[in-house]
């Protein structure tokens, strides 16, 4: 069994910030230095650099005389790497356990951070549209498409980082009007994929008029030539619907490909072409927009 002895809240310095981190942990417990735990911390020291890193609550644990870290380790150490800039003026609530055996602590290590407490992207999403007056009646599943096409444009065909859950969250507050203009397109089943939500954000920098009249053209079919690049569009979006690559559970296409195949189109749409086919190469850089 395990039983809470008790909960201190302590000033929160760099020495106990290193004191806390360097306490043995649960054998088995996440690896700080590996990749998925660099991440963690730098997504922690990007929330205290953005002025969002609040007075944390962490937990430890006593088993046969050994006090053990049972959470807090990755905001312990990026606080521990803070010098100069350590926040100034914070507490830390510290919650003291007693375990039986080791078995008891890892029942106890399980109770933290546990999948069915924590927010949903949808949850946060909510609750920051909430806060934008012009947005709290849209639908949480079109501003989640929207903002995931912006986040996968901001990554810049591969050469910048993918952003955390966290920062695509706020891009509602940054992109405001944008997404006021662009929730319409993802109301239809066929434009929700990220690759075509960057392109409709990436139109929408270079042009927003002519943005909106293409892609109410992609979304309603209307073009009346067949070989209008925006009916070619609205095809291929179609038919990619569901579509797995054989073996696979994967789309048939990449989200780099809607992408590509929708600037291919609006381009065409842009310099008044009619073409045959929307052609892709995965070996070529994203093409300009026009």
């Amino acid at each position: 069994m395990f039983n809470q002895t008790g909960t201190d809240v302590v000033p929160l310095t760099r020495e106990f910030a290193v004191m806390f981190s360097r306490l043995p942990s649960l054998h088995g417990d996440r690896n700080r230095d590996s990749i998925t735990g660099k991440a963690r911390i730098a997504w922690l020291a990007r929330l205290l650099d953005d002025g969002l890193f609040y007075s944390p609550s962490w937990a430890t644990a006593e088993v046969d005389g050994v006090t053990y870290r049972v959470n807090g380790g990755h905001s312990s150490q990026m606080l521990a790497s803070r010098e100069s800039d350590f926040p100034p003026g914070m507490t830390c609530i510290i919650q003291r356990f007693h375990c039986d055996d080791e078995a008891d602590l890892a029942n106890l290590f399980d109770q933290f951070d546990q999948r069915r407490s924590l927010r949903s992207i949808s949850d946060k999403i909510k609750a920051h549209c909430g806060a934008a007056s012009d947005l709290k009646d849209i639908p949480v599943s079109r501003v989640r498409y929207v903002c995931a096409g912006i986040a996968y444009y901001m990554m810049n065909d591969g050469k910048e980082s993918r952003l955390e859950e966290e920062e695509r969250v706020r891009l509602i507050h940054e992109h405001e009007d944008y997404i006021l203009f662009a929730h319409g397109f993802a109301a239809s089943r066929t434009m929700v994929n990220a690759g075509v939500q960057a392109a409709i954000y990436a139109t929408w920098l270079r042009c927003s008029t002519s943005a909106s009249d293409f892609w109410h053209l992609v979304q309603s079919e209307n073009a009346p030539q067949a070989r209008h690049s925006s009916r070619l569009l609205a095809n291929f979006l179609r038919d990619s619907i569901g579509k797995k690559k054989p073996g696979t559970g994967s789309s048939k296409w990449t989200t780099r490909a809607f992408f590509c195949k929708s600037v291919y189109a609006w381009n065409a749409y842009r310099t008044g072409s009619l073409i045959s086919e929307l052609r892709y190469f995965a070996n070529l850089p994203w093409p300009v927009v026009k």
